[in-house]
């Protein structure tokens, strides 16, 4: 299957893909040519810390629209990815991402947070490493394969691993 994002900058690279703060009196616009950029770059960002196709990549959602653009890059890249509550306790996170196997840990959240996360031994990816400029051009995603571990929300107590999630997008 080809990159959704990819082929829609090419449909339609002016359209606007998202809209930030649209309930203040101003709103951002990335337009899918600007977003498919940002995932370029921070899929170029993601090999160059060594996060490989099948790793499974931990986190901590950063604001919008940066956790949109971390999401197709980890369908670009080929990652099981695994969204994590910034409302839960460093203690949750860390079972989250432990019970996930994550292998990487993105370095979004406080320092506190990270520190932990660090301190728990899980491996927070530097994504400022450099290293080959040429990160692997967009491969074909296996539409077997998972995309995604979610958690449950904890309601009934501590948060639970759900089924793997796959994601596809098969019009443009």
């Amino acid at each position: 299957m080809q990159d959704w994002l990819e082929a829609r900058v090419q449909a339609t690279p002016d359209k606007i893909a998202l809209i930030a703060n649209p309930s203040e009196n101003r709103h951002d616009s990335i337009t899918y040519k600007q977003l498919n950029a940002q995932v370029a770059v921070m899929t170029q960002r993601w090999h160059n810390a060594g996060i490989q196709r099948g790793d499974h990549v931990g986190m901590v959602i950063p604001p919008f629209p940066l956790s949109v653009a971390q999401i197709f890059t980890a369908m670009r890249v080929g990652v099981v990815f695994v969204p994590i509550n910034t409302r839960l306790t460093h203690q949750e996170m860390i079972q989250q991402l432990q019970q996930a196997d994550c292998k990487w840990v993105l370095p979004y959240g406080d320092a506190d947070t990270l520190r932990e996360i660090r301190d728990a031994g899980l491996t927070i990816a530097n994504l400022d490493k450099d290293g080959d400029s040429n990160a692997p051009d967009s491969q074909d995603v296996d539409l077997n394969a998972p995309f995604a571990i979610i958690h449950t929300s904890g309601t009934s107590g501590m948060p639970k691993e759900t089924n793997k999630y796959l994601f596809a997008f098969e019009t443009v």
